[in-house]
């Protein structure tokens, strides 16, 4: 017996956070300033109804 399925869940969990990081970024970078201005209104006046 060995230990490989151990050391093949951590690769695929680094793997699968990699490609999760990839994506965040990708959509991060397609955001306009229109997008993140109303973002922060949304937080504003969240902040302020609650």
């Amino acid at each position: 017996m060995t230990d490989e399925t151990r050391h093949y869940r951590y690769y695929r969990f680094a793997n699968d956070a990699d490609s999760f990081i990839d994506r965040v970024r990708g959509y991060l970078s397609r955001r306009t300033a229109a997008d993140w201005g109303f973002f922060a209104v949304g937080i504003v006046l969240g902040a302020i109804l609650f």
